[in-house]
């Protein structure tokens, strides 16, 4: 499994601008414990994009990875790197990586999961995936420049309230310009918040979101472009019936 990560991941850079769609699924528990996911959905670029993963199109894949292992496997060539790309992996060794694929059905799904003690420690999750999908390939990295939206994305949630909060990242370089040129390509695209508690939903400040019918469920589906271009739009407050 661990060797078809590589050509997964550059399957889904090729092709998941033309038309696909994200979705970022929190699950909240009772203890304030629970699981974010980032949910990328390829199955209809799989033909397409099946002829450059070679033999591993041809496997049915249903797997998860989990980093730190990965991470644990190559500790010696990552004590040589520099303590910024150490630092950045390090962040990223709890999270894990489940694959569904497969060529016959023309499946092609991917979660990034993020398994929480306590939803402040959840980190972005669509940045997880730019980070995952151009690691150790400085090309695809700055391919994926465009994805980055220059925000800063934090969870709360204390019982009472649970907060999306979204600010501008003031540290962040300048936007590329290609964003825009991938504009054309990502129409269509979509991107998705499905957020699910324990307790009743009273309310939510934002005003497109959607409160299932068991009103314990949240959701958001936003243009995908526009949630580039305007990330504080997808901020939010949920508050709970007493």
């Amino acid at each position: 499994m661990k060797s078809l990560m590589v050509p997964v991941l550059g399957l889904l850079l090729a092709f998941f601008a033309t038309s696909c769609n994200f979705t970022e699924n929190i699950t909240v528990n009772p203890d304030g414990s629970g699981m974010a996911t980032i949910n990328m959905d390829a199955s209809q670029l799989m033909a397409l994009g099946a002829g450059q993963m070679g033999e591993a199109a041809n496997k049915k894949i249903d797997s998860t990875i989990t980093f730190k292992e990965v991470f644990a496997a190559k500790k010696d060539s990552i004590a040589k790197l520099p303590k910024a790309e150490q630092d950045r992996l390090k962040a990223l060794e709890n999270l894990s990586l489940k694959v569904l694929m497969n060529a016959e059905e023309g499946q092609l799904n991917v979660d990034i999961i993020d398994n929480f003690k306590k939803i402040g420690d959840v980190t972005d999750v669509m940045k997880n995936f730019r980070e995952l999908a151009g690691t150790g390939d400085a090309k695809k990295a700055e391919a994926l420049s465009f994805l980055n939206n220059h925000s800063v994305v934090s969870y709360a949630y204390d019982g009472k309230t649970f907060k999306r909060n979204v600010v501008p990242d003031k540290t962040a370089a300048p936007v590329s310009d290609s964003l825009n040129m991938y504009k054309p390509m990502m129409e269509g695209s979509t991107y998705t918040l499905k957020y699910k508690f324990p307790k009743k939903v009273a309310k939510v400040s934002n005003p497109a979101a959607i409160i299932g019918a068991d009103k314990k469920t949240v959701s958001i589906t936003y243009d995908l472009v526009e949630y580039l271009e305007n990330p504080t739009q997808l901020g939010l407050q949920v508050e709970f019936e007493k």
